[in-house]
């Protein structure tokens, strides 16, 4: 089915708590996308995906129907949006505009190490602990243990490799 005709309007920024707020990212343009009053699904997807708006548009059918779905082309809490302009691709909960329906909030990374709170804006944790990257591949509250060891191994092949380099 066809959205209405009007000028969608992207921008990226931060949810405030209850999505009562959003400010918008610094350095981030919003973008506004012309939408057709006979376009399909599909086409505006087309139209979003080529505006370079910041988030990544796609439709996905079931045995409901077709859905457009938009995420945001980075991860983290300043990476969330809102669109306004189109009333049926409209969310903007601060103004009480929402036809679209969100099902994963933009949210930073959050863990403890060695009991100070860290963040990060994807699940790797760089540059905590001098030489070392963290993954975080599950949600606990349950603490884990990570050890940390030099590979000498590979060290000592390293440096017989580099000595061979010059024999």
């Amino acid at each position: 089915s066809t959205l209405g005709s009007g000028t969608l309007h992207i921008e990226l920024g931060t949810w405030g708590a209850n999505q009562a707020s959003f400010t918008p990212k610094a350095g981030a343009t919003a973008v506004d996308v012309s939408i057709a009053a006979g376009d399909t699904l599909e086409v505006v997807r087309d139209k979003i995906n080529a505006a370079g708006a910041g988030v990544t548009a796609l439709v996905m059918t079931d045995a409901s129907g077709s859905r457009l779905l938009l995420r945001s082309n980075a991860s983290g809490a300043a990476n969330g949006f809102r669109t306004s302009g189109v009333a049926a691709l409209a969310f903007d909960p601060s103004s009480g505009a929402s036809a679209l329906t969100q099902s994963q909030k933009a949210a930073d990374a959050a863990a403890t190490v060695n009991g100070l709170p860290v963040t990060s804006t994807s699940n790797t944790l760089s540059n905590i602990v001098d030489g070392l990257t963290l993954n975080l591949s599950a949600v606990t509250t349950a603490p884990v243990t990570v050890n940390v060891v030099t590979d000498t191994d590979a060290l000592k092949k390293m440096i017989t490799d580099f000595a061979a380099a010059y024999t």
